[in-house]
């Protein structure tokens, strides 16, 4: 009785490490990091580069591409409701090419998927949170705060 209560002890216990195990490598972070960089360093450019509207096109275009749909309504209640006074992924006035050269990020371990960005502008340093979850296959932005 005592051998097949500590069978299934071990079975159970061995079950619960392989799931905690499996839920930390999830989404792959360097996968997710990579993301978030390549997606950071073209809105910035953009950003940071502005002349015409058509920059306002593409940086729709990078909204779409790397964050979901849901990420991509929150945003837009938040515009129509007049609720957004800073940009949505950098929640500063404006933005420049140094930002580019601070630009870090890290896994933040007290949040399921979660990321954080460090930058530095002229003025500040800045922290944002990020979530990152994958969809069709890619790994989107889901939560910016």
């Amino acid at each position: 009785m005592k051998s097949k209560l500590l069978t299934f002890l071990l079975f159970i216990g061995s079950v619960f490490i392989a799931n905690s195990i499996r839920a930390q490598n999830k989404p792959t972070d360097k996968q997710a990091i990579g993301m978030l960089i390549e997606f950071y360093s073209a809105y910035i450019t953009v950003i940071a580069d502005s002349k015409s509207p058509a920059d306002l096109k593409e940086l729709e275009a990078l909204s779409k591409k790397y964050c979901t749909t849901g990420l991509l309504r929150k945003i837009n209640a938040q515009y129509v409701s007049g609720r957004m006074d800073s940009d949505f992924f950098t929640h500063t006035q404006d933005a420049s090419l140094s930002m580019l050269k601070s630009m870090a990020f890290s896994k933040d371990v007290k949040r399921l998927n979660g990321y954080t960005l460090y930058f530095s502008d002229s003025y500040n340093k800045h922290i944002i949170h990020l979530t990152v979850t994958k969809q069709g296959g890619k790994y989107k932005i889901s939560d910016v705060y």
